[in-house]
């Protein structure tokens, strides 16, 4: 796989622009360009963030690794295949083994239903039919999150608002992923809390060797979780490196700017 047996994910040179179909009163609307040459490896195994500010194309990119827009120049490889190039039964076999969850992910559940329900719902559609396999890997995703019997078996409109994302985290692992990609996963939440939920990735990362992908604002959270990471500005990778390394030593004037500003947000909380 691109040289390297250990590569699970290749973000290679892609870009992916928004050309808008008509003009606007004023002339014709100006084409936005979300990423541009985009070159990102990940390796099993590895936690690589992706930093930057809300309008750096953190969301375009993780949308474009997932196969969930095509990407115009460039292709996104995962475990040796081209997204962009498969059918649509072949990405539906590929969809659980890479998951996703985001600040909508717990929105996108069915708030009637119990944990154990919405965790059983997801292996229905992975084609995990097996009522022991279920059960197995049911108590294995709920122990991994932190959920007890009791937010197992209650409804997920009856849940705390933590309790929500870690059953969303625990939706997208009980397929048991090769790559989960995360989308501001501290987002809404308070400082202590998002603390427990830090502490459930780096679970989820020692237990199971789990490659993520993690996008966010803040640098430093990031560097907590990351092996690596890259800085996103306007769509481009200004730098990138290890996570210790960019935190202690930055080179690029945006990536020290967002270092600024976090430690500035973590003085002001």
């Amino acid at each position: 796989m691109h040289g390297d047996d250990n590569t699970l994910l290749f973000v290679d040179t892609v870009s992916h622009s928004f050309r808008p179909a008509t003009s606007g009163w004023f002339g014709p609307k100006v084409e936005t360009r979300p990423i541009h040459n985009v070159t990102l490896r990940v390796a099993q195994g590895e936690v690589v963030g992706i930093v930057g500010k809300r309008t750096a194309g953190k969301k375009t990119l993780a949308r474009t690794i997932l196969g969930l827009a095509k990407p115009e120049t460039g292709q996104v490889t995962f475990l040796g295949q081209d997204i962009a190039k498969l059918t649509r039964a072949d990405k539906r076999k590929l969809r659980p083994l890479m998951r996703q969850v985001t600040p909508q992910s717990v929105a996108e559940l069915d708030e009637s239903l119990t944990s154990h329900a919405l965790l059983k719902e997801a292996l229905v559609d992975a084609k995990v039919s097996n009522a022991d396999e279920q059960k197995r890997r049911i108590a294995e995703a709920l122990r991994l999150v932190g959920l007890d019997h009791v937010a197992a078996q209650s409804e997920l409109e009856d849940l705390s608002l933590f309790q929500q994302q870690l059953v969303a985290i625990a939706h997208a692992i009980v397929t048991r992923p090769r790559l989960v990609v995360v989308q501001d996963p501290a987002q809404g939440l308070d400082v202590s809390v998002q603390a427990r939920l830090l502490d459930v990735l780096l679970k989820l990362q020692d237990e199971l060797q789990l490659s993520m992908v993690i996008s966010s604002t803040d640098i430093v959270m990031l560097g907590s979780l990351c092996d690596r990471m890259v800085v996103l500005r306007s769509g481009e990778i200004v730098e990138e490196g290890l996570a210790q390394q960019l935190l202690e030593t930055p080179q690029h004037e945006h990536t020290k700017m967002l270092l600024q500003q976090a430690r500035d947000k973590e003085k002001a909380a």
